[in-house]
């Protein structure tokens, strides 16, 4: 696979995220409490009292401080 090719995958699976970020956002207009606002996933009890009204998963969080 080429350079343009693998950029054009990476491009691709972030759009792809993106729209289901957004879907996922549409249906309801908060997350529960539990679930992350990014990826849907639980989060852990722990996280949740370790920091209070966290929105997101220790995965996603790690992700957006990454690309800040």
């Amino acid at each position: 696979m080429d350079e343009v090719d693998w950029c054009q995958q990476l491009e691709d699976e972030e759009r792809c995220f993106l729209i289901r970020r957004h879907l996922r956002a549409s249906r309801s207009s908060a997350p529960a409490g539990d679930e992350c606002a990014d990826c849907g996933d639980p989060i852990p009890p722990e996280r949740r009292q370790a920091q209070p009204g966290a929105r997101l998963c220790i995965s996603c969080q790690s992700e957006r401080e990454k690309h800040r």
